[in-house]
């Protein structure tokens, strides 16, 4: 399995949640396993929640790299919870199954939600670690 690739524009968004949560202003293509299409769905200090085309194992462990302007951070994430919300089409027009993978990061990143601000671009890259392919 390759590196995981996601880019997105970000938008606050006011919500009821421990930490902010930040959401892309319009969906960005990206390169999930390097062959499924993916894309940021929002963002927070404790993890982010992304939209891919095939199911991601509950409980794998990914080496994630975070980058957005002036800052990069480097931190594991376990995928806690993959659901199917829908169907996207792929890029060869098929219809295909969409699911919402939620990742909680090892520690608190508060620069996230410190930093990063609206009209930013983040981007994620996440290779699976070792142990948990």
């Amino acid at each position: 399995m390759g590196p995981v690739f996601l880019r997105g524009m970000l938008a606050m968004e006011e919500e009821r949640r421990k930490f902010d949560r930040l959401k892309p202003d319009k969906p960005v293509a990206a390169k999930v396993r390097a062959f499924v299409p993916g894309k940021v769905v929002d963002v927070s200090a404790e993890g982010l929640l992304i939209r891919v085309q095939k199911r991601l194992a509950v409980g794998a462990v990914y080496a994630m790299q975070l980058a957005f302007p002036g800052t990069e951070i480097a931190v594991q994430g376990t995928v806690k919870r993959c659901e199917l919300v829908g169907f996207d089409t792929n890029d060869e027009a098929d219809r295909v199954r969409a699911y919402h993978a939620a990742l909680e990061f090892e520690h608190l990143v508060p620069e996230l939600t410190g930093r990063l601000r609206p009209g930013d671009v983040l981007d994620v890259r996440m290779e699976p670690e070792a142990a948990s392919t």
